[in-house]
């Protein structure tokens, strides 16, 4: 095994460039000297350890009712919470109908009530969740 001679890293005969600083093996000039490491500006994928973000580089902004280039904005949220609600609600008989029609037997509605609220509480929950998470607008 040999190290890399920019950043010291081991590397193995097989490789053509080091894992950890990108330099090509074979192509290390000549005049580097043993553990330097060269700057970002000569090496163009090595980055500086201790460069800083300019402050041109604009936030990153969030928000729940302005549309970004993933997001619905607030039209699209409000339409797909009265899907949601409307899929849990029209669900249920839908849900009864199924098992009537494929077990051929009516299912007492109180229990199955229950049992509808226990899984599809939580599932409106979660998808209602995801439609009003905070996207990136900008």
């Amino acid at each position: 095994m040999d190290t890399c001679r920019v950043c010291g890293a081991r590397l193995s005969e097989e490789l053509d460039w080091c894992g950890q600083c990108l330099t090509p093996i074979q192509g290390v000039e000549v005049g580097a000297a043993a553990g330097a490491r060269p700057r970002g500006g000569d090496v163009p994928w090595v980055r500086e350890p201790t460069a800083r973000r300019s402050e041109s580089t604009a936030k990153a902004e969030f928000s729940r009712w302005r549309s970004g280039p993933t997001s619905f904005g607030a039209g699209g949220r409000l339409l797909l919470t009265a899907l949601i609600l409307l899929g849990a609600v029209v669900g249920f008989p839908m849900a009864k109908g199924g098992i009537v029609m494929s077990v051929g037997m009516d299912v007492p509605t109180g229990p199955f009530m229950v049992m509808y609220a226990i899984i599809a509480v939580p599932a409106c929950l979660y998808l209602l969740a995801r439609v009003w998470k905070r996207s990136r607008v900008a």
